[in-house]
């Protein structure tokens, strides 16, 4: 099994949580504009109700799942890197370093 530094680790973790803090918010915009409109009186309680449970048991959980699997840490960061939901020239330079073979990984997938 490859051992990473712990400072390596640390930072990747941190990445990961930025990650996926980013990627719930940008999920969440939708079901926040239907709390818009719920305020409005233009969707009902039943029908927000349905959005709600629709979200946690899909989108929210696989994300949620994905986020918390440690075994694809590394994948997590370089795919969010690769989707622009981290900023590339924001990541330091000895964690690209490390991830540019799964970087690479994305790359070949194209």
């Amino acid at each position: 099994m490859n051992r990473i530094p712990k400072a390596l680790k640390r930072k990747l973790q941190e990445l990961s949580r930025q990650a996926y803090e980013e990627e719930l918010r940008r999920m969440l915009l939708p079901l926040s504009e239907a709390f818009e409109a719920w305020k409005a009186s233009k969707l009902d309680s039943f029908d927000l109700a349905g959005l709600i449970h629709t979200f946690h048991n899909g989108p929210d959980r696989e994300l949620h799942t994905r986020y918390n699997t440690s075994s694809v840490l590394e994948f997590n960061v370089a795919g969010a890197i690769r989707n622009g939901i981290l900023a590339r020239d924001k990541i330091p330079g000895d964690v690209m370093e490390y991830l540019s073979r799964y970087l690479e990984f994305y790359e070949r997938e194209e």
